[in-house]
């Protein structure tokens, strides 16, 4: 986390969602996590493949074990390589489907969208910007207003820049970077209401 964001870069987005928010009704949360699920059957499947192999060298191997040890030796490997596991996300990253990754992703981001109140804008005009670190992906949540207003080119055009943003490891600053440039497409679609207020944080939810 502490790498994707840094305090510079943790002001460069608060101030992209409020360059966006100037000059539209459109009302931008980010949301970055470091990961969106626990993806514990990696851990386990490890785990297990280890025990089993601890187990078949014990009982093959010409070398003779005292048969507790037999019990315990695997069961103790298996909960070392689990832990262990849980502590390297590239493994989950390496050893999870890219469907269940983008699942799980999706999954999270409508509910940070409900948690966070983007779905209570005046004018349904909430985007949440939900960044998962682990997956390395971004996913946006707009509420029915912006869904109305903006073409859905223009806006997956914007979710393969912040996509690209992300993946190819420029961090938050490049993230705000690619935010602050759709202004002039917010702004467009959504322009500024007369009863326009300041419904959301601007600054980064993690």
């Amino acid at each position: 986390m502490s790498r994707f964001m840094t305090p510079p870069s943790e002001e460069a987005l608060r101030k992209a969602v409020t360059v966006v928010e100037a000059d539209s009704s459109a009302e931008v949360v980010v949301v970055v996590k470091a990961r969106s699920a626990s993806y514990r059957h990696v851990d386990l499947s490890l785990g297990m493949a280890i025990a089993v192999a601890c187990l078949a060298f014990m009982l093959y191997t010409p070398w003779p074990f005292a048969w507790h040890f037999l019990l315990l030796t695997p069961v103790a490997a298996a909960i070392g390589v689990a832990v262990l596991s849980s502590k390297i996300p590239m493994l989950a990253r390496a050893l999870s489907k890219a469907q269940t990754m983008q699942a799980s992703v999706q999954q999270a981001a409508r509910a940070a969208f409900v948690e966070a109140g983007v779905h209570h804008t005046q004018f349904r005009s909430g985007v949440l910007i939900y960044v998962s670190l682990l997956e390395r992906r971004v996913e946006l949540v707009a509420d029915s207003g912006v869904e109305l207003a903006i073409a859905k080119e223009e806006w997956n055009d914007f979710a393969a820049k912040m996509q690209s943003a992300v993946q190819e490891g420029g961090g938050a600053g490049a993230l705000a970077t690619v935010i602050e440039s759709s202004a002039e497409v917010f702004a467009k679609h959504l322009p500024p209401q007369d009863e326009d207020v300041n419904e959301l944080p601007d600054g980064v939810i993690d």
